[in-house]
């Protein structure tokens, strides 16, 4: 993943009136490292949008 898609989960982490708010990374990537980097950061959900987006809705009303 590149920094521009890590920083946002980072920042909104760092902001205490966003902190409580599930994040869902979207992205084309599937490497592990970068699946792994997202949750670390404090991303709930990691999906690939090459392979995955039918499970978005889902996911999205799970939070809602």
């Amino acid at each position: 993943m590149k920094n521009f898609g890590v920083f946002p989960v980072s920042h909104i982490r760092n902001i205490d009136k966003f902190s409580k708010i599930p994040i869902i990374v979207i992205s084309s990537s599937s490497q592990p490292s970068d699946i792994s980097r997202a949750l670390e950061l404090g991303a709930e959900e990691f999906i690939n949008k090459l392979a995955e987006m039918d499970k978005l809705a889902g996911r999205v009303k799970g939070y809602i």
